[in-house]
């Protein structure tokens, strides 16, 4: 009975050992990220403030300097202002929507126009590479209730980045239909595409692909900004390529149960 107590002691011992090591290896894990996090962010803003501190500190000592100088650095100053405010916004949102409480302003909308409105606008962006959006959808109305503003905004981050890494001379394709219960739109380009270990990391904060990172230009939050917003609706995004072989964004939002089609 002794070497029975015996054992079983030992063996719980170990058992506590084995998730005390557990846990010491995720709190490591997670103080590394909170670390790679705050660098990361110090990153991000050192630029946009240098800027700022750099254009202020100019206009300031320069007794010489001309009207038309002096407008220039606070247009500079105010750009990098707003680049700021948007990087911050963005990062409160996404903080936000991880703790389900993400500020959303919803109203039943038609998709079809909002959808149409933003691949016009970036057809002229499009064209600069000779590229073509094309735009696909039902000959009716198809109502979902959207925060209008954000859902725009997540069209705009796909589309960017379909320009952004497609081939010069190509399409992009963008596409909106439905299932049983939801609405799906689909950004689909030709572009440089993506790793299988990409496709895992792409929602990661300031993730930017090794292919890709030679073009890429933002905050590295775009995508994780998009996934945040469409969570919130209550939907989901995929984002599905293969390597040199494009890349296709789906998007499932759940379309309202009485007026899924109105013809």
């Amino acid at each position: 009975k002794e070497k029975t107590t015996q054992e079983n002691l030992e063996a719980l011992i170990a058992s506590r050992t084995i998730e005390m090591i557990s846990s010491n290896k995720k709190l490591e894990m997670v103080n590394e990220t909170r670390k790679q996090f705050l660098a990361d962010i110090s990153h991000e803003l050192r630029t946009p403030l240098t800027i700022i501190q750099g254009e202020a500190d100019f206009v300031l000592r320069n007794d010489t300097s001309t009207s038309d100088e002096y407008i220039a650095a606070l247009r500079r100053i105010k750009e990098q202002t707003t680049h700021t405010t948007r990087f911050v916004q963005d990062l409160l949102f996404v903080a936000r929507a991880e703790d389900g409480k993400a500020p959303m302003h919803r109203r039943l909308t038609d998709i079809v126009p909002l959808i149409a409105d933003v691949c016009e606008d970036f057809s002229v962006i499009a064209q600069q590479k000779n590229i073509n959006v094309v735009h696909s959808h039902p000959d009716h109305q198809l109502m979902a209730s959207v925060d209008v503003s954000h859902i725009k905004q997540v069209i705009t981050i796909l589309l960017d980045n379909a320009v952004r890494y497609s081939y010069n001379n190509s399409e992009i394709h963008v596409s909106v239909s439905t299932n049983s219960n939801n609405l799906i739109i689909s950004v689909s380009d030709s572009g440089i595409g993506l790793s299988y270990n990409e496709s895992s990391q792409v929602f990661s904060r300031f993730y930017r692909g090794s292919v890709g990172s030679g073009k890429a230009s933002g905050t590295g939050l775009g995508l994780p900004v998009a996934k945040a917003i469409v969570d919130a609706h209550g939907g989901s995004l995929d984002l599905e390529g293969k390597s040199g072989d494009g890349t296709t964004a789906t998007i499932m939002l759940p379309m309202d149960s009485d007026m899924r089609a109105i013809h």
